[in-house]
């Protein structure tokens, strides 16, 4: 959250009082802090991927996988479901990292997640971080499922997969396949990119893709692949 080392960060803050600089002792935990000074008393706040909260001053819910077994986003069929699940936990607000997955989770969540998001309607940002409140009603999204995956990791091979295939763990025996090939043809690739919801790719993947049209939004980065989602706005459908 610093963006530099622990005893640096310190440091500063111990040499802060000598030089006379109290405003850095004041905000010694932002960018939550910030976030926490905007949010209404008795917010219950998401907290995408992030555990440390110390300025906050609300209360949080977190989806991080491996530390709890509540929210599972891979195995959700659309970010109504997504919405449910948060109304029923009486989250007001979702904070999540600038358009970066940390890759702690399955690909499958983050493709979930990532297009959850655009229901926020004119997120904030503070620091390195995205926030807003939940939305009044429930994404109008058409319920979305096709994946073109142009593959930069070793779990899946490069074709077109429905979100639930790839709600699996990394370090598969093998590479797990597509229900369908990539066209090799550069027309047809562009045809296939407008009838998906989500592109997975980087700029060094073997089957390299044309840079995804104005019809998509680059969500997130994760380990050395991009995330596009088809751009969505707050309670329209597609």
């Amino acid at each position: 959250m610093t963006r530099e080392l622990p005893m640096v960060h310190s440091a500063r803050l111990i040499e802060s009082g000598y030089k006379g600089n109290w405003s850095l002792r004041e905000r010694a935990f932002d960018p939550l802090q910030k976030i926490g000074e905007a949010l209404p008393p008795d917010s219950s706040v998401l907290l995408h991927e992030l555990n440390p909260r110390l300025g906050l001053s609300a209360h949080v819910v977190n989806d991080m996988a491996g530390l709890q077994s509540r929210i599972r986003y891979g195995l959700m069929d659309s970010p109504r479901e997504v919405y449910d699940l948060y109304r029923e936990l009486g989250i007001t607000h979702i904070v999540w990292a600038k358009k970066k997955s940390i890759g702690w989770d399955l690909l499958a969540a983050d493709l979930r997640f990532f297009e959850f998001v655009q229901a926020v309607d004119s997120p904030e940002t503070s620091g390195s971080f995205y926030y807003g409140s939940m939305p009044d009603e429930p994404p109008e999204f058409d319920s979305s499922h096709i994946v073109l995956y142009a593959g930069y990791g070793p779990t899946f091979e490069p074709g077109f997969f429905r979100v639930r295939g790839m709600n699996v763990r990394d370090r598969q025996p093998k590479k797990i396949p597509g229900f369908k090939p990539i066209p090799e043809d550069d027309g047809e690739k562009l045809d296939a990119m407008r009838e998906v919801d989500f592109i997975v790719h980087g700029p060094k993947c073997k089957n390299q893709l044309p840079r995804p049209g104005a019809g998509f939004t680059l969500a997130a980065t994760r380990r050395r692949g991009q995330i596009w989602i088809r751009k969505r706005q707050a309670n329209a459908g597609r």
